[in-house]
């Protein structure tokens, strides 16, 4: 599963980061008058994540001529991206005296719901060849990783400006990856051949 955890190694450390920086992000780009969108793109962020990953599983089950599964997932998660922003949007802000405010977000996490439909049906598609356990396992070996070195954002934070953190946050990251043989600097070699699958 060498693919997917480059996936994660390049992945992960963003999603913590931004996650993170969040309000910073917002402020260097747009300006002050929309930090307070910062939980809109907190989940956001998330949902991007999901839509990091599932591409890979896709791919895998078309070249295993599973479309049909493939069909049906992207159905499920459709259907769930829809009845979840009806459901999001009436209770958070019709519910609430007609808060516009929270419909960004009532949005944000109705995106992240239909992918994490979406990447569910994956796993359990994946677990016909007998690969989700091992899926799974080379996703966390980065998450967890991306996870231990993000105190170095909190240490950082106060001295250096947003981008630098990211900078230095990832430099740490992928340098412990390399020691920690989450990767290698040699797997290119495989993805020549596409055969990242096979490991």
């Amino acid at each position: 599963m060498i693919s997917l955890r480059w996936i994660g190694c390049l992945g992960f450390p963003f999603l913590f980061w931004a996650t993170l920086e969040a309000s910073r992000i917002l402020d260097l780009v747009y300006g002050k008058e929309f930090v307070e969108g910062a939980l809109a793109l907190q989940i956001l962020i998330w949902g991007q994540g999901l839509d990091l990953f599932c591409p890979f599983f896709g791919h895998v089950l078309y070249v295993k001529e599973k479309e049909r599964k493939v069909f049906f997932i992207n159905l499920a998660s459709l259907i769930g991206n829809i009845l979840s922003n009806v459901i999001l949007i009436y209770f958070l802000c019709l519910k609430r005296d007609n808060d516009p405010t929270l419909a960004p977000i009532a949005s944000a996490l109705s995106m992240v719901v239909s992918l994490s439909i979406m990447f569910i049906g994956y796993v359990i598609s994946f677990a016909e060849f007998g690969r989700a356990k091992e899926s799974l396992l080379a996703l966390a070996r980065p998450a967890i990783l991306a996870l231990i070195t993000l105190p170095v954002v909190f240490f950082i934070k106060p001295y250096v400006p947003v981008y630098l953190t990211w900078l230095v946050y990832g430099i740490v990251f992928m340098i412990l990856a390399f020691a920690l043989k989450v990767v290698r600097l040699f797997d290119y070699r495989r993805f020549w051949f596409l055969s990242g699958f096979s490991e």
